[in-house]
């Protein structure tokens, strides 16, 4: 089990860090984009709202440079987990119930992000709608069902 599945949060933030040196130094994107929402994760949770948020807004926009559809997905995640803690709850939901339902993120990308999903009433009632069986673009559905509760 990880650092992070252990709640060794710095020594998650510590490894993180070291794995997004070591992509850098050898010009790896998918692992520094991976490893900044590693960052994100446990920064997150030692309550370093502000570096999260560099973090997984980092890691978005490289995502979406690189086309990379899970790692946008993970970074996602963590933006929804980063609104959960900041207490916008539907919009929380909203991110979270997209990012970790969708059938492009592998169930390992979002094993940081899932316990957001159940800390607010709104998030479990949200979370019923599953994107991968609507068809489509979702994020209007789960918007309009999430506003509606």
């Amino acid at each position: 089990m990880s650092a992070f599945g252990l709640g060794d949060y710095p020594e998650a933030r510590r490894l993180a860090t070291a794995g997004y040196e070591a992509f850098s130094d050898v010009g790896n994107r998918w692992g520094m984009i991976a490893a900044l929402c590693r960052i994100g994760f446990p920064a997150l949770a030692l309550g370093d709202v502000g570096e999260a948020a560099r973090c997984f807004a980092d890691a978005l926009e490289r995502a979406r440079a690189s086309e990379a559809i899970s790692l946008e997905l993970l970074a996602l995640s963590g933006i929804g987990a980063l609104l959960e803690h900041r207490g916008e709850s539907v919009r929380a939901a909203t991110m979270l119930t997209f990012a970790l339902g969708h059938e492009q993120l592998p169930d390992a990308y979002g094993f940081s992000a899932r316990p957001a999903l159940a800390i607010r009433p709104r998030a479990r009632i949200c979370r019923r709608t599953n994107p991968r069986s609507a068809g489509g673009d979702v994020r209007p559905r789960l918007r309009r069902r999430c506003r509606r509760r």
